[in-house]
């Protein structure tokens, strides 16, 4: 059993169609990694910051307010997130906080755009400040609870990782099905087949 497993491998492995369609996957593989890992959407808005000078932006953010996610943790990032917000009334010299904004799109009010808001006061020479919202708590918003608290971190690209990762799998099942279609076609194409039925 081995012999024939070690034999057929062989003849698998000389087939052209297996070489060009491993090359092609490899290079799929690896578009699919840079394109969604290398250049996900932290990446990107890491080089932004990068150009406007804030190098690890994200990185540095995320490290300032990881810990346990509580209610006083989420106002402590979005009081500093509003903050810096309407401190830099250029948005081309204003960095891009990703991390923050995460936190903001679950917590702000769903009424209304609260960058639009701040913007508009910001021209009226105003600021609105985070006690002039009514900022929902970890509870409304839905979160389970737990015996220990959640932690908060860096979590983007964890996401981006899982979501290649599922790509590359897809890959990897088409190509095994291609592989082993074109082994089962060749055989019945030559009627080799007859000759392995015959052996049963």
């Amino acid at each position: 059993m081995i012999t024939l497993i070690k034999y057929e491998l062989d003849k698998l492995i000389r087939n052209r169609t297996f070489l060009i369609t491993s090359i092609l996957s490899l290079v799929v593989i690896a578009g699919i990694f840079l394109v969604g890992y290398y250049y996900s959407q932290v990446s990107y808005v890491e080089q932004t910051n990068a150009d406007k000078g804030y190098p690890e932006f994200y990185s540095d953010t995320a490290n300032e307010y990881s810990g346990d996610f509580d209610d006083q943790k989420v106002r402590e990032i979005l009081t500093d997130y509003m903050d810096d917000f309407q401190s830099e009334a250029d948005e081309e010299k204003r960095p891009f906080d990703v991390f923050s904004w995460y936190i903001g799109e679950t917590f702000f009010p769903k009424e209304g755009d609260i960058h639009l808001e701040m913007n508009e006061a910001m021209g009226n020479g105003e600021k609105i400040t985070f006690d002039q919202l009514d900022i929902r708590s970890i509870q409304d918003v839905g979160f389970a609870s737990f015996d220990k608290p959640l932690k908060l971190g860096t979590y983007n690209t964890w996401g981006d990782l899982f979501l290649v990762t599922s790509n590359m799998f897809l890959l990897a099942s088409m190509f095994i099905i291609f592989i082993c279609s074109s082994v089962f076609s060749s055989e019945v194409s030559s009627n080799i087949n007859q000759l392995l039925l015959s052996t049963f």
